[in-house]
């Protein structure tokens, strides 16, 4: 029978590698089981150095790292109708918002709990895999800042994600992604992170690290 042997002091000094190359703060991606390297083991062992976020597909796996006692903060990215939003906000967890349709949950579950969604919005600027448009992207502003006024959000991050096909498509990402900061900026929205690149961009692009980084396969080797 084979078995598989995973070195978490190696996901530890891969992690303090990409630390090294950057002054952002770094998100260590561990969704889908940390890639087959074992979800709850690789969060206790990098919450031991002081990860600063973590980031899952869905709140399924957010909330299972909370049963183990996980207290770094955590952000879920992907979400169907069935996603357990009040259970989401009652354990701190972060929710990526990428349409409208998302935002009038996580404020419908804030008023179930009475407690503040926290959200972080995410724009498409050519990856195409989700996120709201930049033609769409005023319109989902508006809704925000009006939810955040009505004391029912609060927006602690908006990011992207690039696509990684090349060089010249990575920087016209970049450069839409800073427009989308500066619509949001514009709008009167205060928040407190901006992140968009994941291991490739960070280790090719340090001039797009932002306030947060997020690293993945890297982790990994």
């Amino acid at each position: 029978m084979r078995t598989l042997t995973i070195d978490l002091d190696a996901i530890v000094h891969n992690y303090k590698t990409m630390v090294a190359r950057t002054e952002a703060a770094v998100l260590p991606v561990i969704k889908a089981n940390a890639y087959g390297h074992g979800m709850v083991e690789v969060a206790l062992k990098l919450e031991q150095e002081k990860a600063d976020f973590f980031g899952v597909a869905d709140v399924d796996e957010a909330l299972e790292l909370r049963e183990y006692g996980i207290e770094t903060p955590i952000l879920a990215w992907l979400h169907d109708p069935e996603d357990r939003f009040v259970e989401a906000l009652d354990n701190e967890i972060d929710l990526c918002v990428a349409n409208i349709e998302q935002l009038q949950r996580v404020a419908d579950a804030a008023r179930l709990t009475n407690l503040k969604g926290r959200i972080h919005l995410k724009v498409d600027t050519g990856l195409s895999r989700n996120g709201s448009t930049l033609a769409e992207w005023p319109v989902l502003l508006a809704e925000t800042k009006d939810l955040v006024e009505q004391g029912l959000l609060e927006v602690i991050g908006v990011f992207s994600h690039l696509s990684s096909t090349g060089s010249n498509e990575d920087r016209a990402q970049i450069e839409k992604f800073a427009q989308a900061v500066q619509l949001m900026r514009d709008s009167g929205i205060e928040f407190q992170l901006r992140h968009l690149t994941a291991s490739d961009g960070s280790l090719s692009y340090p001039e797009a690290h932002c306030d947060m980084v997020r690293i993945g396969v890297a982790l990994y080797g």
